[in-house]
């Protein structure tokens, strides 16, 4: 029997299978699913072209500025910072050209303001090239990522041992260049130093308030001195070069320059043949001198404008040694018992000197203006002198005879000036002895002494003119008569000890102003602003400096207290004739002799004075500390410097120390 034939179109025999003849059913849940489901799809496809649209329509413009900067590099150029010279234009701070390793951070940080594994990479590769420690370069990085497109110097005024072979290397180091720069340079090492100051790179603690002022936060800035006094005008504005590079950082061409601006030259009234004798003339009294590792320091000023033409302080150092980071020789003028970034003039970091015998001048102005004293008056000049019920004794006890103004001065007698103490403190108001207000402590103030004198540098002292409120606010505790104004106060002060302490810059301007016709002057060290290019003055620095004037002074008083201090210097009684006669016709120079108490060490050795003495021309002060008498140390420096500034011969200058003389 035969199969029987099927139609094409007819399903094979069989069971029916389970829907078949019908559609698949659609149940409201799954509808809804295939709705939600579909909703998702289109938002996500919205967001698709939303954001498509943003890449390149909206932000077309930001990407390709990223772009070009992908290929383009901001080098800053550096800008030399202004000169320092001295009167005659002979330079004593300048730039030189070197070389500084930098980093670019936008291309080390990430965006989390973190160094990226790479870049530690790098910059531990490139410590162990050059010796720095990484951590150091990593601070340095990160520091700098504020500004991200700025250069971060990581190593300044590198040698050509660690350039040239880092020069054929630098595509192992992404992010980090070689680039030129100016380093400041001192061509006389250590020669007014204190006077210059030194530089060095901006600190965290002092960024912010540089960034205030428009500084990126990696610029060399003047610390100390001139330098940091003048920094305004001293710095250098940085100049900006755009380069396109390739993809390995190489520059391939410039594409946009903006040229530097050097800093301004600041010109000063130092003389450097002045400066080069009084630093050597109180080095050699130091050293020959000075027991117990004490230091000197002096001033030579015209007392007729205020200018500065010499300033020293002994120990010093070389401002070099901050440019090339030295680290070991920069500890050590920090840490160094004699302190050689100590400026002794100035008084930096302390507040004076007891000013010994040369206050005796001051005293009997005091005196002589006031009726406690005449000129013609004589006072006893015993060994001991005993004044309200308490024994001050002479000079090593030495016996003088009855003696006037003049003569007291020209032999230094101090039993002849505590009398004169006396009377200055029983001549004041009852209702003012015991504050320590009288007429020694107004005059004192008169003539500039226990504040600053406003010379152009930092960090000067206001030295102190004592009375009560002073002793109270400044004297611990446990300090003898803290709360009360003795006689023996204003006693001591009147031969420059005690409580009253005096920087050599004070007492220049002191004497100054009792040559000059009474101006108390303001000392002046920048005298102009030069454009470095042009030479085109910017700024008279002198103008507008303030200045006061002392009262007007009885008839006689001032030739009985200058006759005085020519005696000193000229006769030979006179407590440094022993120095400045031998000069004979060449110059005749007046001053004043000071041995001051420094218990427990020895005493400080101080001289100041004027010359020539009929017509002042220069003023000169100077300390030798520990060193004995003013004769044996302070005065062959005044006399050695004076011989620069006025031009006489220095061996002239005597050598004769009298064992009298105080």
């Amino acid at each position: 029997m035969r199969p029987p034939r099927y139609s094409q179109r007819s399903d094979p025999p069989g069971p029916p299978r389970p829907g078949m003849g019908r559609g698949p059913s659609l149940t409201p849940r799954l509808a809804k699913r295939i709705a939600v489901l579909g909703g998702i799809v289109m938002v996500l496809f919205g967001v698709l072209v939303v954001r498509l649209w943003f890449l390149q329509v909206v932000g077309s413009k930001g990407f390709e500025a990223q772009a070009a900067g992908n290929r383009l590099r901001t080098i800053e150029i550096p800008a030399p910072r202004g000169d320092i010279v001295d009167r005659n234009g002979r330079v004593l701070a300048t730039s030189r050209l070197g070389y500084d390793i930098v980093a670019l951070p936008g291309e080390l940080v990430g965006a989390d303001n973190r160094l990226t594994p790479k870049a530690r990479a790098t910059l531990r590769r490139l410590g162990q090239a050059i010796g720095a420690p990484p951590r150091r370069l990593d601070a340095k990085v990160v520091r700098g990522a504020e500004t991200p497109f700025e250069s971060v110097v990581l190593e300044s005024d590198i040698s050509d041992g660690i350039r040239v072979p880092l020069s054929e290397r630098l595509r192992e180091f992404p992010g980090i260049a070689i680039q030129q720069s100016y380093q400041r340079y001192y061509p006389h090492g250590s020669l007014a130093a204190h006077v210059l100051g030194y530089v060095g790179a901006i600190s965290p603690a002092e960024l912010k308030g540089y960034r205030a002022k428009g500084y990126v936060g990696n610029e060399v800035v003047g610390k100390a001195g001139l330098e940091a006094r003048y920094e305004e005008y001293l710095r250098g504005t940085p100049g900006r070069r755009q380069v396109e590079i390739d993809a390995f950082g190489d520059p391939v061409g410039p594409v946009t320059e903006t040229p530097p601006q050097p800093g301004r030259e600041l010109r000063t009234s130092l003389d450097i043949k002045i400066q080069k004798t009084l630093e050597n003339a109180i080095r050699t009294q130091v050293e020959l001198k000075s027991e117990q590792g004490g230091g000197g320091g002096g001033v030579v000023m015209d007392p007729r404008n205020g200018e500065v033409l010499a300033l020293a302080s002994y120990p010093t150092f070389d401002p070099n040694d901050f440019v090339r980071a030295r680290t070991r020789k920069i500890r050590i003028y920090f840490s160094h018992p004699r302190r050689p970034l100590y400026d002794r003039v100035i008084a930096s970091g302390a507040n004076g000197y007891p000013a010994g015998s040369t206050f005796k001048p001051l005293t009997a102005i005091a005196a002589l203006n006031t009726g406690y004293l005449r000129t013609d008056e004589y006072l006893s000049s015993p060994s001991v002198v005993k004044l309200f019920g308490t024994p001050f004794r002479n000079f090593r006890s030495q016996s003088q005879p009855d003696l006037q103004v003049r003569r007291a001065l020209a032999v230094s007698s101090d039993t002849f000036f505590y009398q004169v103490g006396a009377k200055i403190y029983s001549g004041a108001p009852k209702a003012d002895r015991p504050l320590g207000h009288n007429a020694l402590e107004a005059w004192a103030e008169r003539f500039g002494l226990g504040r600053p004198t406003g010379v152009d540098l930092p960090g000067e002292a206001s030295g102190t003119v004592p009375d009560l409120a002073w002793k109270e606010k400044h004297l611990p505790k446990s300090y003898p008569y803290r709360d009360v104004w003795l006689p023996g106060d204003t006693i001591n002060m009147s031969v420059g000890q005690g409580l009253v302490q005096v920087t050599p810059i004070q007492m220049a301007r002191a004497y100054a102003a009792l040559v000059n016709g009474g101006r108390v002057l303001t000392p002046t060290i920048g005298r102009e602003v030069l454009d470095q290019n042009s030479n085109e003055r910017i700024s008279n620095l002198e103008r507008g400096r303030p200045e006061t004037h002392l009262p007007p002074m009885n008839s006689g008083v001032l030739s009985a207290v200058l006759g005085g201090l020519y005696d000193v210097a000229n006769t030979g009684e006179g407590t440094a004739a022993g120095v400045f006669s031998p000069l004979g016709s060449q110059v005749r120079v007046a001053g004043k002799t000071g041995t001051a108490e420094n218990l427990p060490y020895r005493d400080h050795s101080w001289f100041v004075g004027y010359a020539p003495a009929d017509d002042p021309r220069v003023v000169a002060a100077v300390i030798i500390e520990r060193a004995g008498l003013g004769v044996g140390a302070a005065a062959p420096a005044v006399c050695a410097a004076m011989s620069a500034a006025l031009t006489f011969d220095a061996h002239a200058c005597g050598s004769v120390v009298s064992s009298r003389a105080n």
